[in-house]
């Protein structure tokens, strides 16, 4: 009996020991209306001025990258010209499949981006898309109330200067 005992412990110990392993995740897609030549793949926590893998994107819109990572995380791609001006539409996504699959648009049309084969971009994707039915018509409206909330403390302000 306790040599059973050892035995399911030791194949528990080698199991737990082989989940740090690292995975690969095969990354491609197509990129719609732009002229960019270049991604740049990075941890969402990563700082975008210093990190980076560079994925180049060939003549007729189509890049391909084998992704070498440990824990499934949150990553992002992001153009590189994009990146280059400071200013970004980041692509965010998790490599919980062997294989995901982008369509890209510009930055103008962001909201038509795909990405086919990971479970937990979809439902990322999900719960941002519920969050902008539930506030996006709301939005104007908070605007203007944080608007002449600051007219008014700003005349407040001015009237207290004056005195």
């Amino acid at each position: 009996m306790k040599q059973l005992v050892i035995i399911i412990l030791s194949i528990l110990l080698f199991t737990n020991c082989n989940h740090n392993k690292e995975k690969t995740c095969y990354i491609t897609g197509k990129v719609i209306n732009r002229g960019s030549k270049t991604l740049v793949l990075l941890k969402q926590t990563e700082d975008r001025r210093y990190s980076g893998i560079e994925i180049p994107i060939d003549s007729s819109g189509n890049f391909n990258y084998n992704m070498n990572f440990q824990f499934v995380e949150a990553y992002e791609l992001i153009f590189k010209d994009e990146l280059g001006r400071g200013t970004w539409s980041p692509i965010l996504f998790f490599p919980d499949n062997d294989k995901i699959e982008f369509t890209l648009y510009p930055m103008d049309e962001a909201d038509s981006n795909k990405i086919q084969g990971s479970k937990l971009s979809l439902k990322e994707n999900a719960i941002n898309q519920k969050l902008m039915d539930n506030y996006y018509d709301r939005y104007p409206r908070l605007c203007a109330i944080v608007s002449r909330s600051f007219r008014l403390e700003k005349k407040t302000i001015i009237t207290v200067r004056t005195l």
